[in-house]
């Protein structure tokens, strides 16, 4: 059943984001990262972390979202989750982020 809440939790996060209620959207995507560590189910992690980077920035913490989206963007990679590392990528990129190299696979 975790898998079913999961993808609720970040179906609901990207919700409140379409809606700018980002405080909501935050916490939503934070919830659902606590699932994940409960439950190591990973396959929706890097766009949770997306997510609330997304949520971060829209309320002006931009250091947060940063290190969110680059814990995306390394996860993304991890994974080999192509799509998932542009999303994190080109959000680090529209704010300025610096990207630290990809490791060696």
């Amino acid at each position: 059943m975790p898998s079913i809440a999961l993808t609720y939790h970040s179906m609901l996060a990207d919700a409140y984001g379409a809606t700018g209620d980002y405080r909501a959207q935050q916490a939503a995507a934070e919830q659902a990262i606590a699932m994940i560590e409960t439950h190591q189910e990973r396959f929706l992690a890097a766009e949770l972390y997306c997510l609330l980077g997304d949520a971060y920035a829209a309320q002006g913490l931009q250091q947060q979202a940063r290190d969110a989206w680059q814990m995306a963007l390394d996860i993304a990679r991890r994974q080999g989750a192509k799509p998932f590392e542009q999303r994190a990528l080109d959000s680090l990129a529209s704010q300025g982020g610096n990207l630290r190299p990809a490791f060696a696979m």
